[in-house]
């Protein structure tokens, strides 16, 4: 992910049931509580990419993205998310990014740096995993990266 030296990143969950959020190794953001609203700071040394690692677990039960309107949390829009100017408050909902790259490489990239780390996809039966769509530049896939997913279609370089 790019970040800005000294800008304060925050990192938000609101999320059925769990999240781990590390930037550069550090441990950012972790809360297995499916009913929290939870946020972590990292606050760059450098300006440039950093890598990222977001995992997502589910127990049993729901999953996904929680939420309400009017909940005095997020709608079920987001579930994990981001902002860089140092608030830790769920609303205003607008603050907040999604942890989605537009497709352009400007937020996420796979390259020789590994900003970018998929590890430990759950099998369908957790995740109900359906799609990975990997964009940008990408040199190597890790042997059994997609173990426990029913299938893999296509990989276009």
């Amino acid at each position: 992910m790019y970040m800005v030296e000294g800008r304060t990143y925050v990192f938000g969950k609101y999320f059925d049931d769990s999240v781990l959020v590390r930037i550069n190794g550090n441990e950012v953001l972790k809360n297995t509580d499916h009913t929290a609203f939870a946020t972590g700071r990292y606050v760059p040394e450098k300006t440039g990419w950093h890598e990222i690692e977001v995992r997502i677990a589910d127990g049993t039960g729901e999953k996904g993205p929680k939420g309400v309107q009017n909940s005095g949390y997020w709608s079920g829009n987001l579930g994990v998310a981001w902002r860089d100017d140092g608030i830790t408050d769920a609303l205003p909902e607008s603050g907040w990014n999604k942890m989605m790259d537009q497709g352009d490489g400007s937020l996420f990239r796979i390259g020789e740096y590994k900003a970018f780390t998929m590890s430990g996809l759950f099998p369908d039966s957790y995740a109900q995993l359906t799609n990975v769509i990997l964009s940008g530049e990408v040199k190597e896939i890790p042997n059994g990266i997609f173990a426990g997913c029913s299938s893999l279609e296509s990989c276009d370089s």
